[in-house]
């Protein structure tokens, strides 16, 4: 089932490759529908985000989750939610430091845990506060050199 907005890009494709024989870019779709960015189609079902969470979106630096996929430049989209679960990707506030990490529980103290065995396990002195919890990735665009 496909959204309004979706359901017009789709037919959008379907008339240019009719018309002209090739599937429009992503930037002749963007330049059409006076999108933002080339990555705007985003919808709360798509991005796995329930209907009335409270969302917002963080991009990645660095290489600490490359274990999980998540690469520097990424965006990853994460819901403002309490039920946290053991192994959940989340936007951790850990003594002060906001940072992507994958929360884990052993021995009931919670830690976070880089996907990258060159970062360390990050246990909290004071205080681990969660977030987000990561529902969606928006991958970065690669650039082509011509």
């Amino acid at each position: 089932m496909l959204t309004h907005r979706q359901k017009n890009v789709l037919d959008f494709i379907q008339s240019e490759q009719r018309g002209k024989g090739i599937t429009p870019s992503t930037r002749e779709i963007q330049k059409h529908f006076r999108f933002a960015s080339q990555t705007s189609s985003l919808d709360a079902r798509s991005a796995n985000i329930s209907k009335n969470g409270r969302i917002f979106a963080l991009r990645v630096r660095g290489d600490s989750m490359i274990g999980a996929h998540i690469v520097d430049g990424d965006i990853v989209i994460l819901e403002d939610r309490k039920d946290v679960q053991n192994d959940d990707i989340v936007a951790g506030l850990i003594d002060g430091e906001t940072t992507l990490k994958r929360y884990v529980v052993e021995h009931g103290r919670p830690y976070l845990k880089a996907e990258n065995p060159r970062y360390p396990d990050l246990m909290p002195a004071r205080e681990l506060r969660i977030q987000g919890i990561m529902v969606s990735l928006v991958r970065k665009q690669e650039r082509k050199c011509h």
